[in-house]
């Protein structure tokens, strides 16, 4: 069975080195690596997803340290 994951992190070295090391594993497809704003921006693609792989915290956001609650959120 092959798992579909979304990756959501706005530090592009995070984003896609995790997304580097999940293409590699057998059952995992990479469907989606996003920043916090594009996927906010989501709705019924989230219905494509297995698995959301989610940064919580964003300590360089100057008002909103924690940006992944908010797509947590819009995901639920």
């Amino acid at each position: 069975m092959i798992r579909r994951v979304a990756v959501v992190d706005d530090d592009d070295v995070n984003r896609r080195g995790l997304v580097g090391l999940l293409d590699d594993q057998a059952g995992i497809e990479v469907v989606a690596a996003l920043t916090h704003d594009q996927a906010l921006a989501w709705s019924e693609e989230w219905d494509q997803v297995d698995v959301a792989i989610v940064d919580a915290c964003d300590e360089r956001q100057p008002v909103d340290h924690f940006p992944g609650v908010a797509v947590v959120r819009g995901i639920r």
